[in-house]
């Protein structure tokens, strides 16, 4: 990741700390809409922070599938397949299925 790319994701997750306070006197809704708003917030904030979990090199192929349905296991209980983050790991599961199928065939 470029130096820039790192400074603009580490901004937006200043700025999404900064908006949570707002986001909370502002938003309508109930008490767990808004929990589950800042969890949303909370874990974006964790990704753009931390490396990634899942990288094309890390683990073998096996390794990496298992730590990708787990993971779509956890947000297909948080929200449905149309969300964003459900539609990342998807492609990803996908390409990693992709790589193990071409590996059989060959």
């Amino acid at each position: 990741m470029s130096s820039l790319s790192r400074f603009s994701f580490q901004t937006l997750a200043a700025t999404a700390l900064l908006a949570l306070p707002a986001c909370s006197i502002q938003a309508s809704g109930s008490d767990e809409e808004l929990d589950d708003r800042v969890r949303d917030l909370e874990r974006r904030v964790q990704r753009l922070e931390s490396p990634s979990r899942y990288t094309p090199t890390s683990g073998s192929l096996s390794d990496q599938r298992a730590r990708l349905q787990a993971e779509l296991r956890d947000l297909r209980r948080l929200y449905t397949d149309r969300h964003p983050d459900v539609q990342a790991v998807l492609a990803q599961l996908a390409e990693v299925e992709r790589q193990l199928a071409a590996d059989a065939a060959d």
